[in-house]
């Protein structure tokens, strides 16, 4: 029967003394929780029932279920008098995570003015995501290093952040469907493409928006000259954007959104093309100037984009991407053809003086040795993170060492992990407990998946 404990002050150092404890117990608890990532969150009692045990070969296993709900811990409580763990879990059909198994990841969906984010382990006030109903911060919050590249070097310490993974799905739609054209000065990002609108890219062959224009720049004495006729395309181009946006609040109001609202894609269409004629083609005119200065590069499905630092970017209409990004929130937004929601203003001059200038070339994937049927190729390889692209032939088997959490997401067809099966766009969030990952193709056709692993950076 698990022990009651009452309210506890520091519930990651109660877990860590049990999970170092070699004796199995069962325990319940409350704690007091603040929500880091919101600026003004009042403290949230979580109530937590954890279960610690040794297997057959005396390796350790922990599982947890946490909930804000009093009376499911009132429910919880007074099983605790009678039950054990699994009793109690089976009785009230608790969803428990077992720390030594394959995780999957919950997504949440974050509208954009362009589309969507679909976030895998995204921590923010915008939207939390979850492990079988529980946010990933509250599991952080009693397991100390759950998000560490160095679990071992922390332990009386919670959890940072994790690498953020999404899927970035602009709209097919010219214009309307184009990212921020940005850079940052800490952020580090990986593209992974997975899918190639037809109808806005009918060769399969799409283009992105990076770094800038070489040929142009070499039409400039020096930087400075590129730099102070881009300012000017930019900010001509800024002001018929603000005339434009300046009438669409008046028709935002009118029409009873909010000017923090993104619009339905129909809705952003039918508007843009109720504008008048002549300052639609300024419009075009000046935006087709400004983004003169700017280089892009060409991208297929399965295409491995690093985002350097400083290096201004922008994914196009039409190209859906996974992407694994350091868990920074800065940017630098160089220009944008529509109204920014989340700041009132653009970076451009700020940035110019950060941005990287010289043409970026694309780096070969280094390849690692790998089992029998298994290719294994660095797609990024970044300080604080490297993401692997793994192939698997059918039948071919594979493991790969976690030092400290690892995240999976498949690629194509179907790949096992550990019992799981992991399919296109399925993610798995995986502990320092699992040392090795095991993975393997069942079927009778090619599967790939990426992995992502932390570094430590120190």
């Amino acid at each position: 029967m698990p022990h009651v404990l009452g309210k506890i002050d520091q519930p990651h150092k109660l877990f860590e003394r049990h999970r170092i404890a070699a004796d199995p117990a069962e325990i319940f608890f409350s704690f007091s929780y603040r929500a880091h990532y919101l600026s003004k969150e009042m403290p949230l009692e979580l109530f937590a029932l954890c279960k610690f045990s040794r297997g057959a070969q005396g390796e350790p296993g922990y599982a947890a279920f946490i909930t804000a709900s009093e009376q499911q811990a009132q429910e919880i409580s007074e099983l605790c008098e009678s039950s054990s763990f699994s009793e109690i879990v089976d009785s009230l059909a608790l969803a428990v995570v077992r720390f030594s198994e394959a995780l999957p990841l919950e997504t949440v969906d974050i509208p954009k003015p362009w589309g969507k984010e679909i976030w895998y382990t995204g921590i923010e006030k915008r939207g939390v995501c979850k492990i079988l109903g529980m946010p990933l911060p509250w599991l952080s919050a009693i397991y100390p290093g759950l998000f560490s590249a160095e679990p071992t070097k922390l332990p009386n310490l919670s959890s940072d952040d994790p690498i953020l993974l999404k899927i970035l799905a602009p709209s097919g739609e010219e214009v309307l469907g184009d990212l921020y054209f940005e850079l940052h000065t800490e952020k580090i990002e990986v593209y992974v493409i997975t899918h190639i609108d037809a109808t806005a890219w009918p060769t399969g062959v799409a283009k992105m928006r990076y770094g800038f224009n070489q040929k142009k720049l070499a039409a400039f004495e020096n930087r400075e000259q590129f730099t102070t006729a881009y300012l000017a395309a930019v900010n001509e181009y800024k002001s018929v954007r603000d005339t434009i946006d300046q009438t669409l609040a008046s028709r935002r109001a009118a029409e009873g959104f909010t000017q923090e609202d993104v619009l339905p894609t129909d809705i952003a269409l039918a508007w843009q093309h109720q504008l008048p004629d002549t300052l639609t083609l300024k419009e075009k005119t000046l935006r087709e100037k400004m983004e003169a200065f700017t280089g892009t590069r060409e991208v297929v499905v399965g295409d491995v984009i690093e985002v350097e630092r400083l290096t201004p970017h922008s994914l196009q209409h039409g190209i859906r991407a996974i992407e694994f990004q350091s868990p920074h929130y800065e940017r630098f937004i160089l220009s944008f053809a529509q109204k920014v929601l989340t700041q009132s203003h653009w970076d451009t001059q700020s940035a110019m003086t950060l941005a990287r200038f010289d043409p970026i070339t694309s780096k070969p994937m280094r390849t690692l040795d790998a089992s029998e049927g298994t290719r294994v190729e660095i797609a990024a390889d970044f300080d604080s993170f490297q993401v692997q692209r793994l192939t698997f032939a059918p039948g071919a088997v594979h493991s790969v060492q976690n030092t400290s959490y690892s995240l999976v997401i498949g690629l194509v067809g179907e790949t096992v992990l550990q019992s799981k099966t992991v399919t296109p766009e399925q993610a798995f969030f995986l502990t320092p407990e699992i040392k090795t990952v095991a993975l393997s193709n069942h079927s009778d056709r090619e599967s790939k998946v990426l992995i992502a692993l932390p570094k430590p950076t120190g």
